[in-house]
């Protein structure tokens, strides 16, 4: 008598639906691996700025590591920010960088203390701009960014959201992303025609923090 038969259930995977799972997996990495570098800055507050932050990453600059004539520009750059955060608030509209200069508003004014000339240009896409900071040819230093991305119109304000070092409160109420970027001074334009919201690490681009971890 032959021994009675053993049903089992094999679970057979298609080649495609396997490679379907795999490019899913490598998407999901490489958003939360993006989304880590910026959600990390906000670990950032007014009370630990400047107790001697420690970079997340190769991507991120610490400000205690910048040279000094870096750091001054930094910190004028940031008083750059806040006027052209305050004129946008009252007019609607980011100043250019020769109205900032026009009325003395640093670093776009001319400064005497500038051995390297720097020169600021704005790129300007919908809801992002951007004040590029570009030091005369041979001077050997980098190039800075401020960048600014508004929400998308209509977007409701998040009330959850706390004012820090990379977000910043318009006079309406409307909370933006503030980052400032070091790196190789552009050629030109950028090759899209489009400001930045997010320069490309991989070209040598580093965002500068101010706070600790």
């Amino acid at each position: 008598m032959s021994p009675p038969a053993v049903e089992r259930t094999v679970e057979i995977r298609t080649p495609s639906a396997r490679g379907e799972t795999i490019a899913v997996a490598r998407a999901i990495f490489h958003v939360v691996y993006w989304a880590a570098l910026v959600i990390g800055a906000q670990a950032w507050s007014p009370a630990t700025a400047g107790a001697g932050a420690l970079p997340a990453s190769p991507f991120e600059r610490s400000f205690q590591d910048l040279p000094f004539a870096d750091q001054r520009l930094y910190r004028s750059l940031q008083e750059g920010i806040a006027e052209a955060e305050r004129i946008r608030s009252s007019t609607g509209r980011w100043p250019t960088p020769e109205a900032l200069a026009s009325a003395g508003v640093p670093p776009f004014a001319p400064d005497p203390l500038d051995r390297d000339h720097y020169t600021w240009q704005r790129l300007q896409t919908g809801p992002k701009v951007d004040y590029a900071g570009t030091p005369a040819p041979g001077s050997g230093r980098e190039a800075m960014f401020a960048v600014l991305v508004e929400p998308d119109p209509g977007t409701p304000n998040d009330p959850l959201l706390q004012v820090d070092e990379i977000h910043h409160r318009l006079g309406d109420g409307t909370m933006i992303h503030a980052t400032v970027w070091t790196g190789p001074p552009l050629a030109g334009p950028p090759a899209s025609g489009e400001a930045f919201s997010l320069l490309p690490p991989e070209n040598g681009y580093r965002q500068v923090l101010a706070g600790t971890r």
